[in-house]
């Protein structure tokens, strides 16, 4: 058994197969989890159906008014996003910043990209869109190592 050489660390940039793998999580059964840091400085997770690629580097969240999440955030805004596919042997660690982001246009265009069962539990839209301006990405997918940094 030998050592895969570690990986050669790369601007930060989502490829293709990034952006698919994340905007197709809920349908595969791999759903995104975020990991924040809640009011008594315990760490949270959540599970979040409507992860979506926003941009190169961005990741955008629709979170429901029920959530404690975008408060939490907006005091502590460093997240970071996890993404794990058991069949294809990848894992995915997102490293970043969120903020919410109260453009109406953007947040049609997230809920709008949102899997339907997401959409069907927040109906009149009372949610937020979280963007995550990312850091660093690393992890491991079919085409090897990832090593990512933001410049």
């Amino acid at each position: 058994m030998t050592n895969a050489a570690p990986a050669t660390s790369t601007p930060l940039q989502l490829t293709d197969e990034m952006k698919e793998m994340i905007n197709n999580a809920y349908d595969n059964r791999t759903p995104v989890v975020v990991v924040y840091v809640d009011a008594n400085g315990q760490p949270s997770m959540s599970l979040r159906g409507t992860a979506q690629a926003w941009s190169d580097t961005q990741i955008a969240l629709w979170a429901r008014a029920t959530s404690n999440m975008p408060q939490e955030l907006k005091e502590r805004p460093k997240v970071t996003l996890w993404y794990r596919d058991p069949a294809t042997r990848t894992t995915l660690q997102f490293r970043g910043r969120a903020h919410q982001d109260d453009d109406p246009q953007v947040r049609d265009l997230v809920f709008d990209r949102s899997p339907a069962n997401e959409q069907a539990a927040d109906p009149e839209r009372k949610g937020v869109v979280i963007i995550v301006d990312l850091d660093r990405v690393d992890g491991r997918t079919p085409a090897g190592p990832v090593m990512m940094r933001a410049e």
